[in-house]
């Protein structure tokens, strides 16, 4: 991929104002809702049994519905914009053999929602927020076949089916239960999904006869070594909680409660606001609660701002791009700006172990950090859960660190999208509109790009086709997922595809605009890529604008309409990947006190390259790193700066020099590297080899392009390890 710098948003003016956790100012209900959806994708990569999930116990007996003994107050989907994302529900027949929702027999009472609409609400919640992930248990007692069918026909397209996984099952063909050891919301996401149905209670069939329900329903819990059971497990406490998660076993306790006082009312309560952040630090993974109303609650119940556990009270405040934990302000999450001189937190997944760099620097410094100071396996990281925060806070306080440390977790890329535990960093370039200019400026399938980053696996544009008659009339996008978008009249023959991805980018467009029958229209769109090659569509007539595109194809704007193409631009991006290894200065394979170093200090564009001794400059501006991905040789201090040819010929002599990553062709920075013959050859010209200029190896020795058959070996063999 290529790599753009991104400019400095406005920066905080101070570190951090420590202030006791007693004087924060009480959490706003939008904002302790909003923080929830933070933290389903900060939890985007953890396996269920290492993911929080808010649940509603009986979710459709609510107060909105008018049921007689209800169990909330919102009706699901409402309880889902508070940040709820576990429903459970009881299928139950009633006389005219329908399915309702209901506590125990449908027929007593009257008025229950059917359980299609209770399935309606769902879908109505997942259609507008794409990137959330619904965990929805079922307690059944029978009416398998019944079930399925409902599912199928009113929420069948969102639901992610049970499949052949990591877990042998035994004991009953054709059933696949939950894997909690295995399952991630990213994975549910990348298969196009929203929904993860789960059956289980004391009352379920080992072995439902429904083949269909065990087409869309996740049948008990399979865990890898100990075989299946019908329920997750239900801890009696927060410690026995902290057992289960250490097992990696995944854990749910519902509250039985109605809060209209009927069989008990609150007597009975599980998760109260002085309990329920004990059982996240334990790692408790559902918390299916009682009358779960987000913030907006007079009840002495759990509510939005108890099941925060990552940010500080009305942060992120837009103060900076980087988040730190600080052990002051709430034990909680901070964000500030990147440039600070700070420790980072450091994390070894198989070890499950937290530490702290002892050195310190800038944002960017903690991906080499961590490895440089406790080796490989630990990965610079910001804690995913409570229980890994919780863990974090004990080294922090063991070591009395009392200054902030940076963690993984940044919105660098798009403002407001939080990206935890990644190690990419994407700068959006955007076109100029053109057309209709009331069709605004927002990227028509944002939530793709806000995936791509929540999950490090940012899908691009792998090919696109026009479509029309007399005019362009749609234009169609398939991703590299396999996904296809389409915006449009449905009308019309497509082209042939522009096959776009690797080093082949989209790098124009030329748009012509105009009126056809009083109505704004696009008339005609051609689209050209890196390659030479092209598609176009419709009369080049109206006003007509070329526009030039660089960086990796993300998605179009500003088309939305009555069915037609009324106006269009580009989302082009550009990333940066940091890396996890420390960079290293390359050698020469017959001299290997002499390293190719920076003529002068300092990153301007057009810094020749050089021979020099080696390990003569302590800042590190002389490491680099290799990317085997694209084949760039970056700088390890500043990884948007590259190695090019000067030039863009091929001629002997063509000076070797540092320039922006983002800039130029691919096949000037594109390099092989051969350990075996040590040659660094380019990648679009394997005859051409970086050699240095004169046999000697005196410094200030230049570096340049020479063919890879001529010359001494010593002259053109390194060591980059």
């Amino acid at each position: 991929m290529t790599l753009k710098n991104k400019v400095q948003k406005s920066l905080k003016s101070t570190l951090i104002l420590l202030a006791p956790a007693l004087f924060a100012l009480p959490a706003s209900g939008e904002w302790a809702e909003d923080t929830l959806v933070r933290q389903e994708q900060l939890e985007i990569n953890n396996t269920f049994n290492k993911t929080t999930w808010v649940g509603a116990h009986n979710a459709y007996a609510n107060e909105e519905w008018g049921y007689f003994d209800p169990n909330q107050t919102l009706k699901p989907r409402n309880l889902l914009k508070a940040g709820a994302r576990q429903m459970e529900y009881d299928p139950r027949k009633d006389d005219t053999h329908d399915l309702r929702l209901c506590h125990g027999d449908c027929s007593f009472w009257g008025g229950e929602k059917t359980f299609a609409e209770g399935l309606d609400e769902i879908k109505i919640f997942v259609k507008a927020n794409p990137n959330a992930v619904v965990f929805l248990k079922l307690e059944m007692k029978d009416n398998y076949a019944k079930t399925a069918q409902k599912l199928e026909n009113n929420l069948g397209s969102y639901i992610f089916k049970p499949q052949s996984g990591q877990v042998s099952v035994s004991g009953c063909s054709g059933r696949h239960g939950l894997e909690p050891e295995y399952m991630t919301r990213a994975k549910v996401l990348a298969a196009g999904k929203n929904v993860v149905v789960f059956a289980g209670n004391g009352a379920l069939e080992d072995c439902p006869e429904s083949s269909d329900f065990k087409e869309w329903v996740h049948v008990g819990v399979e865990y890898q070594g100990s075989g299946w059971q019908k329920q997750l497990d239900k801890p009696g406490s927060a410690s026995s909680a902290g057992s289960y998660y250490e097992q990696g076993r995944m854990t749910l306790v519902h509250d039985p409660n109605t809060f209209a006082n009927i069989n008990g009312g609150f007597d009975g309560q599980i998760f109260t606001p002085g309990n329920v952040d004990n059982y996240m630090r334990n790692g408790h993974n559902v918390f299916e609660l009682f009358n779960f109303n987000g913030n907006n609650s007079f009840f002495n119940d759990v509510k939005a701002q108890h099941m925060v556990w990552s940010w500080a009270n009305n942060e992120p405040s837009g103060g900076g791009d980087c988040a730190v934990v600080n052990n002051v302000v709430g034990l909680n999450y901070d964000d500030t700006h990147c440039n600070y001189n700070l420790r980072f937190a450091c994390y070894d997944e198989n070890g499950d172990d937290w530490r702290v760099t002892s050195g310190s620097g800038i944002w960017e410094d903690g991906f080499q950090k961590c490895v440089a100071e406790f080796g490989g396996d630990y990965k610079f990281a910001v804690p995913a859960n409570p229980r890994q925060k919780n863990d974090l806070l004990d080294e922090i306080d063991l070591f009395q660190i009392s200054t902030a440390v940076y963690l993984n977790y940044h919105d660098l890329s798009l403002e407001g999208v939080w990206q935890g535990n990644t190690s990419m960093k994407l700068s959006l370039s955007t076109s100029t509109e053109v057309g209709y200019s009331n069709k605004g400026t927002e990227y028509d399938y944002r939530y793709l790009i806000e995936r791509g980053l929540y999950s490090d696996n940012l899908l691009e544009v792998t090919s696109v086709r026009l479509r029309g008659k007399t005019r362009v009339k749609g234009i169609e996008l398939t991703y590299s997922d396999g996904s296809v978008v389409y915006q449009g009249d449905d009308d019309g023959d497509f082209t042939g595809s522009l096959n776009l991805g690797g080093s082949t980018q989209l790098t124009g467009a030329r748009v012509c605009a105009g009126t056809n029958s009083g109505t704004d229209r696009l008339f005609y769109i051609e689209l050209t890529a890196s390659n030479g090659s092209s598609i176009e569509y419709g009369p080049e007539q109206g006003n007509c604008t070329n526009l030039s595109l660089s960086g990796d194809f993300l998605g179009i704007f500003g088309t939305y309409g009555d069915g037609h193409l009324k106006a269009i631009g580009f989302y082009t991006g550009s990333t940066q990947v940091f890396e996890t290894t420390p960079g290293y200065e390359i050698s020469g394979s017959y001299n290997s006190a002499k390293c190719i170093y920076k003529a002068s200090s300092g990153w301007s564009n057009g810094i020749a390259l050089q021979i020099r001794d080696c390990g003569t400059d302590a800042t590190g501006d002389n490491e680099w790193i290799y990317e085997s991905s694209t084949g760039y040789i970056r700088a390890a201090n500043n990884q948007n700066m590259c190695i090019h040819k000067k030039n863009g010929n091929w001629d002997n002599g063509n000076p070797i020099h540092v320039w922006s990553c983002s800039a130029g062709s691919a096949a000037n920075k594109s390099w092989n590297y051969d350990s075996a013959s040590g040659r660094i050859s380019a990648r679009n010209n394997s005859s051409k080899c970086i050699h240095k200029k004169y046999a000697n190896w005196n410094n200030g020795n230049p570096i340049h392009l020479w063919d890879c058959s001529a010359g001494s070996n010593a002259n053109k063999s390194w060591n980059l390890d």
